[in-house]
């Protein structure tokens, strides 16, 4: 009933490794699926830049029927194909130029996740050689970050682009269900916990782990800065959920792109 309150927020981000987005103009050029697209359809990969020895742009986001970054990743792509940040339409879908678009960032993809966090893990385990990009969230950009700076990995340093043609927020609600055998006392106690959950001590706790606080009058403080490969001022621009025609529409498309590009 009503609209639920938010927990915590963490923006979906790809995450690069710094070296390879220093390559592409990182951090003064603002980056995103379009140069996703761009490295994903050239035959030449890293050597166009002079690295040879990375081999070819490996991308990865995780599956979009399993994993809700996997597929705002796959609505993302359909608002960059059309150029819109919102009013993205079930015709815009039908769009010659949005679906070579589409198929471009996908034909890069090496591996689909069904988590983001143990996608996540994956990456920042293997190294460059895995994947040269993938789609998560922010907070795991800054925790991965956090253990290089500890000494608990020994990987290289990664940062988080915020897609330049807009991204998604992460929002974490806290719902208490409108059930009949949710019982006045359960509603009581939930409440309860929903206000200790957005007090200040435990909104803090959030943003040591690398969330961004539900409450804007929280500063976002250490770890949520450069040093930990993330930008509080990001991102500029945040895309409008569709309707729900619109992402069955995507989902049925990307399964057509990618039913073209490989099998699973």
């Amino acid at each position: 009933v009503g609209s639920p309150k938010d927990l915590v927020l963490s923006p979906v981000v790809i995450a690069m490794w710094k070296p390879m987005a220093e390559v592409l103009g990182w951090p003064d050029k603002p980056l995103g699926w379009a140069d996703i697209a761009q490295l994903a359809i050239s035959e030449k990969g890293w050597e166009q830049y002079g690295y040879p020895e990375w081999g070819n742009f490996k991308f990865g986001h995780t599956h979009p029927g399993y994993s809700n970054s996997g597929i705002v990743s796959a609505i993302a792509e359909a608002y960059a194909g059309a150029g819109k940040v919102r009013g993205l339409t079930e015709q815009d879908l039908n769009d010659a130029k949005l679906k070579t678009f589409m198929a471009s960032v996908e034909s890069s993809v090496i591996h689909y996740g069904t988590s983001t966090g143990f996608f996540a893990e994956r990456m920042f385990e293997r190294g460059p050689s895995y994947l040269s990009a993938a789609v998560i969230y922010e907070n795991l950009v800054v925790a991965q970050e956090s253990k290089r700076l500890s000494g608990a990995s020994t990987q290289l340093s990664v940062v988080a682009i915020y897609p330049k043609e807009g991204t998604f927020w992460a929002n974490h609600p806290y719902v208490v269900l409108n059930a009949p055998w949710v019982t006045p006392e359960q509603r009581s106690v939930a409440e309860d916990f929903q206000s200790f959950l957005l007090d200040r001590p435990q909104q803090m706790k959030a943003i040591e782990l690398g969330f961004r606080s539900a409450d804007p009058a929280i500063p976002l403080t250490s770890p949520l800065d450069a040093e930990h490969g993330v930008d509080i001022s990001q991102p500029k621009t945040v895309l409008e959920i569709p309707s729900v025609e619109v992402i069955a529409g995507i989902q049925a498309l990307y399964w057509d792109l990618v039913g073209a590009i490989r099998s699973f």
